[in-house]
């Protein structure tokens, strides 16, 4: 066998990266799909498990190579992409019940089962790196750029295929590509066993098995109401934003908060369900369609209070706010709906007046929409009864219910125009009491210190209403809103001047009651007492942590577990999975990666484990820069997905080209500098540009928008490309056993880290864990000195020193 020409090496790299980051995505829409979005962070552990076992391995069992013959075997990339198939085959088949799992312990096995199962394929993908930089005169520039710069593309094919073909579809396309790297560089024969493969996963595309697509869980809404007689799909809608089904049922019916005093006909209905779950309703509009229910909603107050208004309706959903606005006379509507696959699939869905989502809708974030465009509106109305977003969980950011985001929607007001935000009431009581602490800090950093002038509350069983104004109510507008609650037996929660016979007059509750924690808010003297004594949570989000259904308090998880009745699902809910992950990514990494790596180094070299540092430095503070932009990015680009694909995509084109860049160089005359660049000024500048480009990139042209974040991400991705390859150059100079050690740990934390940072984001803020990030290069600097000045390592150099 011949050593096979750069050209081919490095583009079996691309590809075979390419597919290796798009399959770990897949799997997060798989998991959401056949589990919960929840167990979609039990990917980064697994991926974490297969490429750091790949380090171990290498470095156990490597043999010096006698004749020479380089790595990687082209035989990995055919396993690579046998276990791609066989893997998702068999995970979607794991009879994982986490209902299950309070009861029955057995469960336990089968989430080990699936680490078992899906490590594989990235087991095989770290092997393939990990080999191909150990190789002897192996130039770790190129093949780190081009890594780098196949996981980029596959951020962008993930992207286009899930809206092209379903998840199941797309992990067989995905396979295609570690084919086509084993015809690149095997043999005659491998190359013919590759066609065939490839030419059977054809097959199985166009004739489109069952067997291969991805299954619902049947414990979720979608499966159940379509058990009702009569019930169907009507369409499904895949994209990267879910999975989008359109179904009729029996069993929809949706009309939040809806007076008891009402005892007249609902209309038929459809459902609408993301990822077979957050199940809403659409009310499609003919001329027997009856409407008068929506009068008899909470959120039907503001209409009158307003003849003929001019309404924005941020993310609709299922459209029943924009009916509201219809049947109260909207003289116009505008609406903005975040995710762009539920406005697709109801694009020919009839309202009072034309379509739900006509051609040309805006999608994306409803307060760029307002900040951008100056255009006021007598009437903003924003419902979270209507918000189906699959990410509302402690985990998932959200940027549409943060202090600026209210402020935003404040000032798109006419002088005397109404904000009205609805909630459901979900005891034990957290985010309505989170959204009130939100709203009332904007309208004090507004300016409005007496900010509880400016809001009127009602409720009705289940549906919390907040009005609010950035002029104070007028005696003759609380009257209309009193009496349009009287006659609706809602109770009034809150108005300037209320007295207390005045409430919990219809609704009477037995927990904590939600008037009296609403009314120790809404009082500037005991608002602060009261948020630090509350069983959870419930501080004002803003965009620094914006995380909006994160609620738990670490030191109040006993009384917690306790006022939920020992439930553990409520934990998981809440997205406190993600620390769970955390605790698996441990149990698995540091037995099997962590410390192999620090005995086998200091077995090798004395007491020094100043590599291991410098490499974990390296993973923690690349992590550590790259989620905080990610979830900075969801902002400006309006959806946690996009912003995944253009952050992490541009990032990694970025460190490709740095990695590529530094291999003309000699390392050890710029690693130093490039440390201490990016721990000094570059990170930390970074940090303090990021609100103001956020602002920027928020208010312009959606067109524009990828293009401006290339630009002002690319300076800082393409230094962060140099370290690692400049180590590893080095390390295979002085120490070339190493490499699979380093090749771990680096991996180790680069995949603990995502889950670390966003549990620090929880309570430090996105900037205290980028600017970590900038300590770490700093510590890697100080790190690489010892290293490579050791005496076990050869002789002084002095690029970093």
């Amino acid at each position: 066998m011949n050593r096979p020409a750069g050209f081919r090496l490095y583009a079996a790299l691309f590809l075979s990266s390419l597919a290796t980051l798009g399959f770990e995505v897949l799997l997060t829409r798989i998991f959401s799909i056949a589990l919960w979005y929840h167990f979609g962070h039990m990917v980064v552990s697994i991926a974490m498990l297969g490429l750091g076992l790949s380090g171990t391995f290498w470095a156990l069992r490597r043999r010096p190579s006698g004749n020479g013959i380089p790595n990687p075997r082209p035989e990995l990339f055919m396993l690579l992409a046998m276990s791609m198939v066989g893997a998702y085959l068999l995970a979607v088949r794991i009879p994982f019940d986490p209902v299950r799992l309070s009861w029955d312990r057995g469960q336990l096995w089968l989430v080990g089962l699936y680490y078992v199962t899906l490590s594989v394929p990235f087991f095989f993908a770290g092997l393939i790196l990990v080999t191909a930089f150990s190789a002897p005169g192996s130039r770790s520039g190129f093949v780190y750029g081009s890594d780098l710069l196949g996981a980029a593309t596959g951020c962008l094919v993930v992207f286009w295929l899930l809206w092209k073909v379903t998840p199941g579809e797309a992990a067989l396309l995905f396979a295609l590509f570690p084919l086509v790297s084993a015809g690149l560089l095997g043999s005659r024969s491998l190359r013919r066993v590759a066609v065939a493969a490839g030419l059977l996963l054809f097959g199985l595309l166009l004739l489109r098995p069952d067997w291969v697509q991805t299954p619902l869980s049947p414990y979720k809404e979608l499966p159940t109401l379509l058990q009702f007689q009569g019930a169907g799909t009507l369409r499904t809608q895949n994209s990267p934003y879910g999975r989008i089904d359109l179904f009729r049922s029996p069993g929809v019916r949706y009309a939040p908060g809806l007076s008891l005093a009402y005892n007249g006909p609902l209309p038929d209905q459809l459902g609408l369900a993301v990822d077979g779950g957050s199940v809403t309703a659409v009310t499609p509009v003919t001329s027997t369609t009856r409407l008068d229910f929506l009068k008899d909603i909470p959120a039907s107050a503001a209409y009158g209070l307003r003849t003929t208004p001019e309404v924005f309706v941020d993310n609709p959903g299922g459209g029943l706010p924009i009916l509201v606005a219809e049947i109260h006379g909207a003289s116009r509507v505008d609406t903005v709906e975040q995710n762009p696959a539920i406005a697709q699939i109801l694009s020919g869905t009839s309202s009072l007046n034309g379509l739900l989502y006509p051609p040309g809708s805006l999608t994306g974030l409803g307060r760029n929409y307002v900040n951008r465009l100056n255009r006021h509106y007598d009437i903003v109305d924003l419902s979270l009864t209507s918000d189906v977003s699959s990410l509302a969980t402690g985990t998932g950011e959200s940027y549409a219910y943060t202090v600026e985001a209210f402020q935003s929607y404040l000032r798109s007001l006419k002088p005397d125009g109404i904000l009205s935000v609805s909630t459901f009431i979900l005891p034990p009581f957290r985010t309505e009491l989170r959204v009130l602490n939100t709203l009332l800090t904007a309208l004090e950093s507004g300016g409005l210190p007496d900010s509880e002038k400016h809001i009127f509350m009602l409720r009705s069983l289940e549906v919390l209403l907040i009005l609010v104004k950035r002029t104070p109510f007028e005696q003759q507008e609380i009257n209309k809103v009193k009496d349009f609650a009287r006659k609706r037996w809602f109770d009034v929660v809150h108005y300037p001047g209320i007295e207390d016979k005045e409430k919990r007059r219809f609704i009477k509750s037995e927990m904590t009651d939600l008037t009296a924690a609403a009314t120790a808010l809404l009082n500037p003297e005991t608002r602060l007492e009261f948020s630090k004594g509350y069983v959870f949570d419930i501080s004002a989000v803003t965009d620094d942590r914006p995380f909006f259904y994160e609620h738990l308090r670490w030191a109040r998880i006993s009384d917690t577990y306790a006022l939920v009745q020992k439930k553990w699902d409520f934990f998981i809910r809440e997205g406190y999975l993600t620390l769970a992950v955390l605790v698996q990514i441990l149990a698995f990494g540091l037995p099997l990666i962590a410390v192999p790596a620090v005995f086998s180094v200091r077995r090798k070299q004395g007491q020094n484990a100043r590599p291991l540092v410098f490499f974990a430095c390296l993973g923690f503070g690349y992590m550590a820069v790259e989620v905080p932009l990610i979830q900075k990015m969801t902002g400006p680009l309006e959806h946690p997905f996009t912003a995944f694909a253009a952050t992490v995509g541009i990032l990694l084109v970025a460190s490709g080209m740095g990695s590529l860049f530094g291999q003309r160089l000699e390392p050890d005359r710029y690693l130093g500098k490039v440390l201490v660049l990016l721990g000094t000024p570059v990170i930390p500048l970074y940090v303090f540009l990021l609100p103001e480009f956020n602002r920027l990139l928020s208010g312009i042209h959606s067109f524009w928008k990828i293009p401006m974040l290339g630009l002002f991400l690319f300076p800082v991705g393409f230094l962060m490309g140099m370290p690692f390859p400049a180590g590893i150059a080095m390390t295979a100079t002085r120490f070339p056993a190493l490499i699979p050690w380093a090749w771990a740990i680096n991996g180790f934390l680069s995949v603990t880290t995502p889950i670390l940072s966003v549990v620090m984001a929880w309570k430090t803020g996105l900037r205290n864990v980028m600017l970590m990030g900038a300590a770490a290069y700093l510590m890697a600097y100080f790190a690489a000195r010892g290293f490579w000045t050791s005496p076990t390592m050869g002789t002084k150099t002095t690029g970093v020193v």
